[in-house]
């Protein structure tokens, strides 16, 4: 139990929380915690910390249509 939340399990406002990794990126190996918002699953079962990662892993060029 901790000492100060009180609780087994410490919440994310808690000092002594110890945030949980769900994944590592394909790309960079940042580590994904389960607790972020921000992540990149494929079909094929890839995980990617941002887009920016997925689009350098798979050399995807986006075109800005307004530019052309």
């Amino acid at each position: 139990m901790c000492e100060i939340c009180e609780r087994v399990k410490c919440p994310p406002r808690c000092p002594n929380h110890k945030r949980e990794v769900y994944a590592w990126c394909d790309y960079c190996g940042c580590p994904i915690y389960r607790d972020e918002d921000q992540a990149v699953t494929t079909d094929e079962g890839a995980v990617f910390c941002s887009e920016t990662c997925a689009e350098d892993f798979y050399g995807f060029n986006f075109i800005d249509w307004s530019e052309v």
